[in-house]
């Protein structure tokens, strides 16, 4: 008896199923004349916006721990304390991260 090859039976067809539907649903052709929104339009009213430390750290992509390390070397300074609660501006943030990206971690070892 033959089997007949389905959806089922292929291996990686449903990923090549979905990647297809996601290319479809994103693209310029499922909504024509849709509007595209440019980044300041989207994150623009974030400018100037103080970010607790808890958002400060999930911005930076750090632990706690090191975000703490990074503020007593002083390489990031909160531009605002209340109480015991520091808050830190987004361009200052933002600045800091790329500089992150700039260079490794450090406890990270290079692989030549």
């Amino acid at each position: 008896m033959k089997r007949h090859m389905t959806g089922k039976n292929l291996p990686g067809t449903k990923n090549i199923v979905m990647k297809l539907m996601a290319q479809r649903a994103f693209s310029e052709a499922a909504h024509p004349g849709a509007k595209t929104y440019s980044h300041r339009e989207v994150f623009g009213d974030l400018d100037g916006a103080l970010f607790t430390f808890g958002e400060a750290c999930e911005y930076l992509e750090r632990s706690e721990p090191q975000v703490r390390r990074y503020v007593a070397d002083q390489a990031i300074v909160p531009s605002k304390s209340i109480g015991k609660n520091q808050m830190f501006e987004l361009t200052a943030l933002r600045a800091f991260k790329k500089t992150l990206r700039l260079k490794p971690e450090s406890g990270t070892k290079r692989v030549r």
